[in-house]
């Protein structure tokens, strides 16, 4: 008998009808839609905390993304926004082996408010645990709690959660797909005199190993196997709009979230960061340009 398994890497979210049954969906899928009749920003953020319910420690207030007010907005308007997941962390310098973890929300909310009025800037999603699922199992575990440095700061790809297990913490920033060299960092590794001290190159733009790792080759390896099956996942990603009060749940720890460009700078949306009580740790200040709720 022979048995055919289909694993769905396009993903396109399921409509919830309160925002309860988006948290239920979202904690199973990964993401969820839900249609708020009033979208202004106390709706939103009643909203966000009926969503989160008891599992809710914080929260930011929603933060209105527009352009026509934003100059370095209206500049990328006309460019797509890759897949990333929202981060509010720091990062320890490179000569420092220890890593700040990333206090990132588990959970983040987008409203739309006000569409591009020629149908752009279509909203994308990808499942990370998918990408995951998709590389050899010799760098999927090698991924787990390992360091790399990214513009001269130490950073992880893919993070233990010590709160549930089954609950990890999945990273990818808008940068990283072009400042991913292998062959650049190759020629530093073999260029080494003494290994695993290999020479950093605080000069280089590109990411490379902890100068500490034990085995660089194999970190980059790792990373261009996780950039590289999160390319694939990304490129059978549906795209939807976030028209006047459609809002999309999801899971940060997850879910990748991208928009294409636009054109019309009236375009605006909310947007709100939360933690659960699954998050690894809650930020000390809210961040720039944003305020606790």
């Amino acid at each position: 008998m022979l048995l055919i398994v289909i694993i769905q890497i396009s993903l396109f979210p399921k409509t919830a009808s309160t925002p309860r049954e988006a948290f239920d969906i979202t904690k199973r899928y990964g993401a969820a839609l839900l249609k708020l009749h009033s979208y202004d920003s106390e709706s939103v953020l009643y909203m966000a905390r009926e969503f989160m319910g008891p599992s809710l420690l914080a929260l930011h207030k929603p933060k209105y993304i527009g352009s026509e007010d934003n100059v370095v907005g209206r500049e990328e308007s006309n460019i797509i926004v890759p897949h990333h997941c929202d981060s509010i962390g720091e990062y320890k310098s490179y000569v420092n082996d220890s890593v700040y973890v990333e206090e990132a929300p588990d959970y983040i909310i987008l409203c739309g408010n006000n569409p591009d009025s020629y149908g752009s800037g279509e909203t994308f999603l990808a499942d990370l645990r998918v990408a995951m699922d998709r590389i050899p199992h010799y760098y999927k575990r090698h991924l787990y709690d390992m360091n790399i440095v990214n513009n001269g700061k130490l950073e992880r790809l893919v993070i233990s959660n010590p709160k549930n297990s089954d609950h990890t913490c999945h990273r990818i920033n808008q940068g990283i797909m072009s400042s991913f060299s292998k062959n650049s960092t190759i020629d530093l590794i073999y260029n080494t005199e003494v290994l695993p001290k290999w020479k950093y190159d605080s000069k280089s733009s590109y990411i490379q190993p902890s100068p500490y790792s034990k085995c660089p080759l194999k970190d980059m390896n790792a990373v261009e196997e996780y950039i590289n099956s999160i390319a694939y996942v990304s490129s059978t990603s549906h795209r939807f709009l976030l028209t006047p009060g459609m809002c999309v749940t999801i899971d940060n720890f997850r879910i990748t979230h991208g928009r294409e460009p636009f054109s019309d700078l009236t375009r605006s949306l909310w947007q709100v960061w939360l933690w659960s009580n699954e998050s690894i740790n809650i930020p000390s200040n809210a961040g720039e340009g944003r305020a606790w709720a």
